[in-house]
């Protein structure tokens, strides 16, 4: 283990773990901030966060920290950033919502909900939330019964037959 200079997380963007309190066979799980549990051997008690400078994967696909420094939330909570996101929540039909968020990189240190976000902030979350889905069209096809999905399949079927048919009687024309 090193000495921590808080610019370490400069060096190492995205390396910031947060213990998950979890304990398994004699070492301590940290949760990576982009998402991914590793595992810190033969520390029961490990500190609460610690930015990593090497991981190891084994064949089992077990991740395991091999270098790192502990750095306490202060530290953190001193180089951390503020800042108001806007998201959907997929699972409340992609319900729109507000929170303040304090991060180091993709570490989140703390986050509280705000009020309903502006119309424009609904507008954008809602246009990145289709955007993800693979566009308006499968965005909407998604959220329809199984009978009308096939009725305006069927639809757009004939409205791409029908511009065919307009483009060709055109190119005969000329």
């Amino acid at each position: 283990m090193w000495s921590l200079d808080w610019r370490l997380e400069d060096v190492f963007p995205g390396f910031s773990y947060k213990s998950t309190g979890g304990l398994r066979l004699g070492g301590s799980t940290y949760l990576f901030s982009l998402g991914r549990s590793n595992r810190l051997d033969a520390t029961k008690d490990g500190p609460e966060f610690i930015v990593v400078a090497e991981t190891s994967t084994e064949d089992n696909g077990t991740a395991r920290i091999r270098a790192y420094a502990s750095v306490e939330e202060e530290t953190l909570r001193r180089v951390a950033v503020e800042k108001d996101e806007v998201y959907t929540v997929p699972s409340r039909g992609h319900e729109v919502r507000s929170r303040r968020v304090k991060k180091v990189g993709a570490l989140e240190l703390s986050s509280v909900p705000l009020p309903s976000p502006a119309p424009e902030d609904v507008t954008k979350a809602l246009l990145q939330a289709i955007r993800s889905l693979g566009g308006v069209d499968r965005a909407l096809l998604q959220t329809l019964p199984g009978k009308k999905r096939v009725e305006i399949e069927r639809l757009r079927n004939r409205v791409r037959l029908a511009g065919c048919s307009i483009f060709v009687q055109i190119c005969v024309l000329f």
